[in-house]
């Protein structure tokens, strides 16, 4: 079995992540009298266990009253079949299938709860028809139109808009409205033929049977595929929970949840004037305000895992909400009541889904409840203005000592930072980065370790070279407050920013003194900051909005040598 994997990416564009681990605890069952075996029986129902997930948002996935995945899905895509790939190696019983999964779809409450159940639904049944390369899917919503979900000229002119072969150019450069003028219209019907004509196709402008066959096989394969760019495909039958036994409503492998499951309830005072929105600027502040609650997420469970769709509580992803209203909390209505002057969000208060069954997936979940980070900056110099972040360089991260903690390996931003789970709230994690030849240019790397003393990593993703990357060792967790122990908190701030060569608690009182003073002598006359070595409210709050907050625009590099710097 293979180690285990940790992976959480969490963006503006959506999310894939792998879940918690869950220990699933052994059943204990009671004997059945003598008189009573072949009668009796204990019965037990295996836990449905989500293992990892991906949550596709609203933008750049979704749009508004639309089920239409535009292309900047594509990235959230390459990582979830990356994803996959990792947690084939943990079937325990053939490392080469993937785990089995289940989606479900979102709509904001923007509407009657009917058509956004409907709509839910063929958003879902939009990430599944890519995920399986079911073209009649995606043929379906588009010849069947509901409400304002109508594909036509504005998914065309998206999907002719993105490069379909490696180095073939877009068929379409101009707007994508959805054609409302003549001359837009025009354009695209251009960008048709000259698509048509490149397959071998009828030179029609029109998006007929042929051409959306065609046309929509490409773009799902632009969308999904992996880091290498090969095709990402799953089996409908083998990698969905109900194992496509209900092969026209998907019953089990996607659902629609309306608007039941919001990750965000706005004010009473702004939903009162959300309702009252007539013109196009109040509606586009209410649509932007819901951006986030538009969702697709799809759930990976243990592998093996199969339900029967007749058992399953959730209804047919187009259909009514009725079977979705029996499963709800018996305080559904106080859920998404909406209060004065409050806003509120599942990532903070857990409270803001109506379906407990659905809750059960969620609440866990990185891809719905967030996860709180670490935030680890790697900068050169000691003096503020002087600082420059260590960026775009590679990093190990190893959160916690035990045996196979979760390893996170990336690149560090144009800031110099990296952010890392909090997975305790208390842990030792270790970095190693590859800035050796940025902060020591003129002197040779030292030489890797032997490789019996090299520790194990949690997963098989390692760089080649990264038992020659810097290490450093960080105590997360146990930053003090500035209006906790001042002394306490400034020492740590000073050691961290460069200043005083004992750790924190073995610095002494007149090493203390000095690292105080050459700080504010290195800052003075910044944020209120003067020469001398009292530790005053000043300093202090100069070293927590620099410490704790700041991230200062870097210079141009300096032409010498960097320092040895933090």
């Amino acid at each position: 079995m293979a180690d285990p994997i940790f992976v959480v990416d969490i963006g503006p564009d959506g999310a894939v992540a792998t879940h918690p681990t869950r220990v699933v605890l052994h059943k204990s069952v009671a004997p059945v009298p003598e008189d009573k075996v072949g009668t009796d029986f204990n019965t037990l129902r295996p836990e449905l266990v989500a293992i990892a997930c991906m949550r596709l948002n609203e933008k750049p996935g979704f749009e508004f009253d639309s089920s239409f995945l535009g292309p900047g899905a594509a990235p959230r895509f390459t990582k979830f079949a990356e994803l996959m790939k990792k947690l084939k190696k943990h079937d325990p019983k053939n490392e080469d299938r993937f785990p089995p999964l289940s989606i479900f779809g979102h709509a904001d409450p923007t509407g009657e709860v009917p058509y956004n159940k409907k709509l839910s639904g063929r958003r879902a049944k939009s990430v599944y028809a890519v995920l399986v390369r079911d073209v009649k899917i995606w043929d379906e919503l588009y010849l069947k139109p509901h409400g304002g979900d109508r594909w036509t000229y504005k998914a065309i002119q998206s999907m002719l808009s993105v490069s379909l072969k490696p180095d073939e150019p877009p068929f379409h450069t101009g707007a994508i409205d959805g054609a409302k003028t003549k001359a837009t219209q025009d354009q695209t019907r251009e960008s048709l033929k000259k698509y048509q004509e490149s397959r071998g196709l009828p030179r029609t402008g029109f998006a007929n049977d042929g051409t959306r066959a065609k046309l929509f096989k490409e773009y799902m394969a632009f969308l999904c595929h992996d880091a290498d760019g090969n095709a990402f495909e799953l089996d409908p039958v083998k990698h969905f929970i109900a194992r496509n036994k209900d092969k026209k409503g998907l019953k089990g492998d996607v659902e629609g949840c309306a608007e039941f499951n919001p990750v965000f309830l706005p004010t009473k005072e702004d939903q009162d004037r959300f309702d009252k929105a007539k013109d196009d600027a109040g509606k586009e502040e209410r649509n932007a305000a819901f951006a986030e609650t538009r969702r697709v997420v799809v759930y990976v469970f243990r592998h093996d895992t199969e339900i029967d769709p007749k058992k399953w509580p959730c209804p047919v992803a187009e259909t009514g909400e009725a079977d979705c209203v029996k499963r709800f909390w018996s305080d559904a209505d106080q859920r998404i009541a909406r209060k004065p002057g409050e806003e509120r969000r599942f990532l903070e208060t857990r409270d803001t889904m109506q379906c407990r069954f659905y809750h059960a997936f969620a609440a866990p979940s990185p891809c719905e409840a967030g996860i709180r980070r670490w935030l680890v900056r790697f900068r050169m110099g000691f003096v503020l203005p002087s600082f420059v972040p260590i960026a775009n360089r590679r990093f190990v991260a190893t959160i916690g000592g035990v045996a196979f903690a979760p390893v996170m390996r990336g690149r560090t931003d144009d800031n110099g930072e990296i952010a890392l789970p909090v997975l305790d709230e208390q842990t030792t994690i270790e970095v190693k980065l590859d800035a050796w030849d940025v902060l020591f240019p003129s002197r040779p790397k030292p030489q890797p370790e032997p490789p019996e003393t090299q520790g194990k990593g949690a997963d098989s993703d390692a760089f080649p070279d990264e038992d020659k990357f810097m290490k450093f060792t960080l105590d997360a967790g146990t930053l003090q407050p500035i209006d906790a122990d001042k002394d306490a908190a400034a020492k740590q701030r000073l050691f961290n920013l460069g200043f005083g060569k004992a750790l924190p608690a073995e610095m002494k009182d007149d090493e203390f003194k000095e690292a105080v003073k050459n700080y504010r002598e290195s800052r003075d006359g910044k944020r209120g900051v003067s020469k001398g070595a009292a530790l005053d409210d000043a300093t202090l709050q100069s070293l927590r909005t620099e410490h704790d907050v700041e991230t200062p625009t870097p210079p141009p590099p300096p032409d010498e040598e960097s320092p040895e710097g933090s």
